[in-house]
């Protein structure tokens, strides 16, 4: 996981210690919810120009 992905999702899910961001971290452990879970996938395709499919719901960062 590189460094700029985790600073978008601390950003993204107000998480001031990194060190909570780990592949095996789930959406929910770090509270958060389906919107939040929305905007950084969107955040996330604009950094990497990339694109999710429409339903697709991941629901750890590893699956990012």
């Amino acid at each position: 996981m590189d460094e700029r992905f985790k600073e978008i999702i601390a950003e993204e899910l107000s998480i001031t210690n990194l060190e909570e961001i780990t592949e095996t971290a789930t959406f929910g452990s770090l509270g958060a919810d389906s919107l939040d879970i929305a905007e950084t996938s969107m955040k996330l395709e604009e950094e990497y120009e990339m694109s999710f499919p429409g339903d697709y719901k991941p629901t750890t960062l590893s699956e990012l």
